[in-house]
């Protein structure tokens, strides 16, 4: 099954009926560009007063919260507090 206005091609996978290979479509590219241009804009604004040294730290650390969050399976699961009981 294949959905042409999505954003997002859903193909199922024919050795396993259980799974389905998700990919982009081209309208799903254009989106996600859009999407990482406008991000990029916003961050180049919000950190426009820092230093060059400041601007990697800070993407030291954004980058290590990131791919801690995808290791964890903590994307999308909203902010975690620190000290915070769970």
């Amino acid at each position: 099954m294949i959905r042409i206005q999505s954003p997002r091609n859903r193909i199922s996978w024919p050795p396993d009926g259980r799974a389905v290979l998700v990919s982009l479509t081209p309208h799903g590219r254009k989106l996600t560009d859009q999407c990482t241009a406008e991000i990029s804009c916003r961050i180049t604004t919000l950190t426009d007063h820092l230093t060059p040294t400041q601007r990697t730290q800070l993407t030291r650390l954004a980058t290590a919260l990131v791919r801690r969050a995808g290791a964890d399976g903590a994307g999308g699961q909203g902010p975690v507090v620190a000290g915070a009981a769970g």
